[in-house]
């Protein structure tokens, strides 16, 4: 028997390589890391010892100030960036958001509408910040680096999960048109939730999700002139089709949540050239049964799951999934 972590993305990478006696099966390995487009804002922030434990294993030295280098001393240097963070109501753009407007955007923007009572969790709108310290690599680069270390072990295998067998700790793929089965010891799931639920349950339909798509929409920044302003790196919005704008040199990434914001800003602008890349979001409104596992708190000992997507929470941040990787999830 084996441990396995299904999916390649970030958080898969990340658990394989403070995990060594797991393999990682996915069918594409990097996932949305290593995607061509723009998916807004995809920091590693810098705010604890957390990131930096990662980068300073990878062989970085990290700086605060570029000042503090010394290239005749430090090689591979890590320097931390900031972004400014902006909100617009009524037209203007601040630096601050109201209680009532942090509380609309994650409604609007978490697909909650008609919650009465929202409890916000950490977040960049929860903590009304109005900037936040990164380290200088993209997660596409991130990604590479992981998968480099990763290869030394040949401990990742390109296949498509076709089945999860929870009782009988078996994993059906496909690997080349070839099915076969594994079975495994432990078991860290990375993929979105609703998917590792259909893997389960082949025969079940996919209940109890109040998922929408999420559009990310690159067009070129004098488009949005209006909404937008050079003073900052990321704007969120409550009263416009879009949730956030992120900042670029020549374009911006516009996101919506769900399609009838999407055909908003379609109708908008349908005029002008973009280009648009959607992805699946929403949270968990009540429990979910997987055979024997219960998506609200109750584990059972095998299977885990880890990340964003996997968790079906989209507050989770990359430095959450470093802190549960170096702990191991079943410590």
């Amino acid at each position: 028997m084996e441990n396995i972590i299904i999916g390649g993305g970030l958080s898969g990478l990340i658990y394989a390589y403070y995990n060594r006696d797991y393999k990682i099966i996915a069918d594409k390995i990097g996932g949305q890391a290593m995607s061509s487009f723009n998916l807004g804002p995809r920091l590693l922030q810098a705010e604890d010892d957390t990131s930096m434990n990662l980068l300073s294993s990878l062989g970085f030295k990290c700086f605060i100030k570029k000042e503090e280098y010394d290239y005749r001393i430090h090689q591979n240097p890590m320097f931390i960036k900031v972004a400014k963070i902006g909100y617009m109501k009524n037209g203007v753009i601040t630096n601050k958001a109201t209680n009532s407007f942090r509380s609309k955007y994650f409604i609007q923007s978490r697909c909650l509408e008609g919650e009465v009572d929202v409890i916000m969790p950490n977040s960049i709108m929860s903590e009304n910040k109005t900037k936040i310290e990164y380290f200088d690599i993209t997660h596409e680069q991130l990604a590479k680096l992981l998968i480099n270390e990763l290869l030394k072990d040949y401990r990742m295998y390109e296949a498509k999960v076709e089945q999860i067998d929870v009782p009988e700790n078996t994993i059906y793929i496909n690997e080349n048109g070839n099915r076969r089965s594994l079975i495994y010891d432990k078991l860290v799931n990375t993929i979105p939730f609703p998917t590792f639920f259909s893997l389960c349950n082949p025969f079940c339909k996919v209940q109890d999700f109040d998922a929408k798509t999420k559009y990310f929409i690159e067009i070129d920044k004098y488009a949005m002139k209006e909404y937008i302003s050079d003073e900052f790196d990321y704007i969120y919005y409550i009263d416009h089709p879009w949730n956030r704008i992120t900042m670029g040199e020549k374009t911006v990434i516009v996101e919506c949540t769900g399609e009838d914001k999407y055909n908003e800003f379609y109708k908008r602008y349908k005029h002008l050239e973009w280009d648009s890349f959607r992805l699946p979001c929403g949270q968990i409104q009540k429990s979910v049964d997987i055979l024997t596992i219960n998506h609200d708190g109750v584990e059972i000992d095998n299977v885990r799951m880890l990340g964003r997507y996997a968790t079906w929470n989209h507050s989770t941040l990359i430095q959450d999934v470093i802190k549960k990787s170096m702990e191991g999830l079943w410590n």
